[in-house]
């Protein structure tokens, strides 16, 4: 199948990046190895981060204060330039856009209602309620699945890469690709690839993320031959709501603005307790602060309850209106997904707090691109999260994820059109349809638990040089179990995921363990403290590849 332009992931970057190709006259088959609203973006609560020019105009915002911002989060790692440009760009290129395809942005006697986020100086997050990315994934995916010159391919996961060298270099000519209802194989030949997959959330036992999100894009590009940076970087939300039946799944976010100064809530050791558990453990801090800061103060004080004998499972997100003034009618208003969950649990947030853990939010890391999303290999862009762009650094500041992946996808678009590259007549089939025989379960689950138990306990909020080799020795052999299943299995979904999320687990280990200072998402009890300079983890296949060669197409 031939394919001008193909993406691959339905998000907010792969569908602007789809909206864009196509309004401009491009064709574009765009797929999705589930349906197009299994995506993160989706789940997104909080907002979208900018600074307006009337803003500017008036005094309440500026530039300079989001830049700042930014770069503080990023903990001395982020791109400048690449910060400049994102923030100078944020509001009119995603908010108007955004605004032009339909999503209304809330609004009080017509004027905008902006939240202030942890890391935010000022309000400068717009909202759809709490619910912010589901309104734009609905409206843009009812554009894309309108548009005559988009052809959407759902259930069809992306398997590899179609790569071959040239006196260029290597050069993307299109995917192999798993139709997951028919069981096929089929060869997706493109002018110009994008990869827009997400991150590697779901290697983590305990995450936030969609169960898609098992590190694809990363992967496929790295076995293709890029590298990848930073992906030691992992972000933990600070609050995800605490099930201890829910070790199998998503857990439920409860936004960063519930924490904001606006609300006003507050993180507590127990249920009744009004004291910040973070200005106890981080003095100079709050619950209002970035969200390494404030994971990192919780799990501390998790594990100091349990050095005293009191072990706890989780801590206390008070929302309560004698902490926050706000009403059950206001909570209730400006938080409704939230609110109504919390009641299926039997908490009124407004008068009772919410269990609450950390939980793997986002892959600061991922594939290096520069300013246009344009990889190291000709023909394949990467953006959303799971390219390195430079913008998030070692933390990425609440909300500017889905403002860098519409952003992104529009520049992507841009130079991919001022690239057109014609798909290549023929390219050699995949030919490993051998197998007979259906993955067995309980080999797959076995290594699926122990990858996320090893990612969990080895690789998580604090780590160390004794954790990161095990983790490392561990998820080598994992992986190698996991290429012995993906060979010998019938092609499926689960094979692949399984395939992908292993080895995302040791290259995020491996990472880990080049990294001999502590910064952002990424902490060592070895090494404490930063370096002068900021150490940037680089793992490429021909320096860190596993040493062995799976049967390959």
């Amino acid at each position: 199948m031939n394919a001008p332009y193909l993406v691959i992931g339905s998000g907010i970057a792969g569908d602007r990046a789809a909206l864009e190709l196509a309004d401009r006259g491009a064709d574009v088959t765009l797929i999705t190895k589930g349906r197009m609203d299994e995506c993160n973006s989706d789940l997104a609560q909080g907002g979208i981060s900018a600074v307006s020019p009337e803003a500017v105009a008036a005094g309440l915002d500026s530039y300079r204060s989001h830049v700042e911002d930014t770069l503080r989060a990023g903990d001395g790692s982020c791109n400048p330039d690449v910060v400049e440009m994102f923030v100078r760009r944020a509001y009119g290129d995603v908010i108007g856009y955004l605004e032009h395809q339909g999503v209304a942005f809330d609004r009080k006697d017509g004027v905008y209602v902006l939240h202030q986020e942890g890391g935010h100086s000022v309000p400068r997050v717009y909202p759809v309620a709490d619910y912010t990315g589901h309104a734009v994934q609905m409206s843009l995916e009812d554009h894309i699945r309108a548009h005559p010159n988009i052809t959407v391919l759902e259930h069809h996961a992306a398997i590899d890469l179609i790569t071959e060298n040239t006196a260029q270099g290597k050069t993307c000519c299109g995917a192999y690709v798993l139709d997951r209802e028919i069981g096929r194989v089929r060869t997706f030949a493109a002018g110009n690839t994008i990869i827009a997959t997400g991150g590697a959330g779901r290697v983590y036992q305990v995450t936030s993320n969609q169960s898609t999100i098992t590190g694809d894009g990363i992967v496929m590009a790295f076995d293709a031959g890029a590298s990848v940076l930073n992906l030691d970087k992992t972000q933990f939300h600070p609050t995800v709501y605490f099930d201890p039946g829910a070790n199998a799944n998503r857990r439920f976010l409860m936004t960063e603005a519930l924490r904001g100064e606006a609300v006003g809530g507050v993180l507590a050791l127990t249920p009744e307790s009004t004291e910040d558990l973070v200005s106890v453990i981080v003095p100079g801090h709050s619950s209002h602060s970035t969200r390494d800061i404030v994971a990192r103060a919780i799990y501390t004080a998790m594990q100091q309850e349990h050095s005293k004998g009191n072990p706890i499972s989780n801590v206390w997100l008070n929302l309560t209106t004698a902490v926050t003034g706000k009403s059950r009618e206001q909570l209730e208003q400006e938080f409704p997904t939230i609110f109504r969950f919390c009641l299926e649990q039997g908490i009124d947030i407004s008068e009772q707090s919410a269990p609450v853990v950390p939980a793997a939010h986002y892959t600061c890391g991922g594939v290096p691109v520069n300013i246009h999303g344009g990889s190291a290999i000709t023909g394949l862009y990467v953006i959303g999260e799971c390219a390195y762009t430079g913008l998030m650094g070692a933390n990425r500041l609440a909300s500017n994820s889905l403002p860098e992946g519409a952003l992104y996808g529009l520049l992507a678009a841009t130079d991919a059109l001022s690239h057109p590259r014609r798909p290549r007549d023929s390219l050699r089939p995949w030919r490993y349809t051998h197998a007979t025989q259906e993955i067995d379960e309980a080999a797959r689950n076995t290594l699926w638990d122990s990858t996320r138990h090893i990612a969990t306990n080895l690789v998580g909020i604090e780590r160390s040089g004794p954790r990161l080799q095990a983790a490392q020795h561990a998820m080598r052999g994992l992986h190698l179990a996991a290429l012995d299943l993906y060979w010998d299995s019938i092609m499926s979904n689960e094979t692949l995921e399984l395939r992908n999320a292993t080895l995302a687990g040791y290259l995020m280990a491996t990472a880990a363990l080049q990294c001999e200072e502590s910064r952002g998402g990424h902490f060592r009890t070895d090494f404490p403290q930063k370096d002068d300079k900021p150490i940037v983890t680089y793992v490429s296949k021909d320096l860190h590849g596993i040493p062995y060669q799976p049967r390959r197409h």
